[in-house]
């Protein structure tokens, strides 16, 4: 199975690794350290950081314009792969986008993805649900035609 891994900034790694787990079923997936969790779902991995650990950010800095967003790029570097699984997503009811070349670097199309605020945890929950799907559905090209 292709696995997906997306860098996500959180405020309390704890509290991420609380949700993650125990409401949308991730498991720990790597060795806690301080600020810093990875946690996996089917093909989704998730590395949570705290502003500051490993390079996420200004050292002890608070998110600033320019710094961190909404946006999560999930990289999946296959154009094809990307418009598959942002039309898989988009017939499920997410607004999900492919980024392909020449916005991004050849070999790094990625599905663009913005949370915010207003989201209810049960959309949450079902995007989460659909991208897992979405992922494992969705092989790179190069590997379907091995």
């Amino acid at each position: 199975m292709t696995q997906t891994t997306v860098r996500y900034f959180v405020t309390d790694v704890d509290e991420a690794i609380d949700f993650y787990c125990n409401r949308l079923g991730f498991r720990v997936d790597l060795p806690r350290a301080p600020g810093f969790a990875g946690l996996a779902k089917d093909g989704l991995r998730l590395l949570l950081h705290e502003p500051g650990v490993g390079g996420a950010g200004k050292a002890g800095g608070v998110p600033a314009p320019g710094g961190f967003t909404q946006i999560i790029p999930i990289v999946l570097g296959d154009n094809d792969r990307a418009l598959l699984a942002a039309a898989d997503l988009q017939s499920r009811g997410f607004d999900v986008r492919a980024i392909r070349p020449p916005s991004v670097a050849p070999g790094t199309a990625r599905l663009r993805i913005a949370v915010n605020l207003s989201l209810s945890e049960e959309t949450i929950d079902r995007f989460v649900s659909a991208l897992s799907a979405t992922l494992r559905e969705t092989v790179p090209c190069s590997a379907a035609s091995s």
